[in-house]
């Protein structure tokens, strides 16, 4: 329930007739972007009968989403800024793992188009539960999602600029299918792969509904699949019945400065690499499509035992151009939760530094 002070006002302007839904959209705080606490205030202005005439019923509940919706949008623009390593976002991810309907992720959150895909997607679920059990035993998730699908993603991903937040989620997909996949595979598939589109923050005028209209990640994927057999996409049931190729065949590039052609790679291999040596014996992700300056980097290592504290050193000034920063203790046991280090990143790229400082995390 509103607390006492604000409950009273509302029922002051109410009393008054003053209380419109502009009004009340101006004096509620933060917390009634939820719907539950939106109907407590409307269960308590009733219980003094006190009406709201502007709007009809139906219209109340237009109100309450809208203003939900309107919460909704202001943090997936947040969310957009803070987190913008759009290359490998769940959905596009989804599609290439074959689980989503064909162009899911190329279509931004709250959008009539993303919604009617919500819509076809529950329909086909229904579809699939209604099918015979022979029938229905062709789209067991084992028949989708197994070492083709991982091995497509993991080439597709990299032919857009790679995200080493791929290797993590990845690997544990292969672990869950048990994929015949591990850390050295991803080189051998980077050899395949040419890098034909950049997405920020490799690139940042360009994002993923830039993609959309260039094509999309299927036009990505024909283009993928002029190498033929030197190539490496492999076809693979989708979740609405058609292979891979199938869905993909009628897909072109619009725009050649957003997607490349083969011809014009940004790179002749993948955007993502995996190096060994006595810091990681057992192998370390390197994003190479993100590298902007030298390939080669020798510095003075500059030590923090957690992201926070990396976070007040690189502010405070201990970072300087030539340093190689180390972020120890934020893997799965010392973070724990594997946190993504962007904002020492990011810390680094604003200060000028992206160029002549290194960053090592477990």
């Amino acid at each position: 329930m509103a607390n006492k002070d604000l409950q009273e006002k509302i029922l002051e302007l109410g009393k008054s007739g003053k209380l419109t839904y502009d009004v009340l959209n101006k004096i509620l705080p933060e917390e009634y972007n939820d719907p539950e606490k939106m109907e407590e205030i409307f269960d308590l202005l009733e219980s003094y009968g006190i009406e709201l005439k502007e709007l009809d019923p139906y219209e109340r509940e237009e109100y309450i989403e809208k203003r939900v919706q309107d919460k909704m949008k202001e943090l997936s623009t947040f969310v957009e800024g803070e987190l913008e390593e759009e290359t490998m976002s769940e959905p596009v991810s989804e599609e290439l793992l074959s689980l989503y309907l064909k162009e899911m992720g190329k279509y931004e959150l709250l959008t009539p188009e993303r919604e009617e895909l919500y819509r076809k997607a529950a329909r086909r679920v229904c579809e699939i539960a209604l099918m015979k059990q022979e029938e229905k035993e062709k789209y067991n998730i084992k028949n989708i999602l197994n070492e083709n699908a991982v091995r497509n993603a993991f080439a597709v991903d990299m032919a857009m600029g790679g995200s080493s937040n791929t290797v993590l989620h990845m690997l544990a997909i292969a672990r869950e299918t048990k994929a015949n996949f591990n850390l050295e595979d991803i080189n051998q598939i980077s050899q395949k792969v040419s890098h034909i589109a950049k997405i920020s923050p490799s690139l940042t005028t360009i994002h993923m509904q830039d993609i959309d209209k260039a094509g999309g990640v299927n036009a990505v994927m024909h283009e993928m699949d002029k190498r033929g057999e030197n190539g490496i996409l492999i076809d693979n049931l989708t979740i609405t019945g058609e292979t891979l190729k199938k869905r993909i065949e009628d897909a072109n590039i619009k725009d050649y400065e957003v997607i490349h052609k083969l011809e014009n790679p940004y790179s002749e291999v993948g955007g993502l690499a995996i190096l060994y040596g006595n810091l990681a014996t057992q192998g370390a992700v390197i994003k190479t499509a993100g590298i902007i300056g030298d390939r080669e980097f020798r510095g003075k290592a500059v030590c923090f035992d957690s992201q926070d504290e990396a976070i007040i050193g690189i502010t405070g000034g201990k970072v300087k151009a030539g340093d190689v920063v180390v972020i120890r203790y934020e893997g799965p046991k010392g973070g724990p939760g594997m946190q993504e280090m962007l904002a020492p990143t990011s810390l680094i790229m604003v200060m000028g530094l992206g160029d002549s400082v290194a960053l090592i995390t477990d």
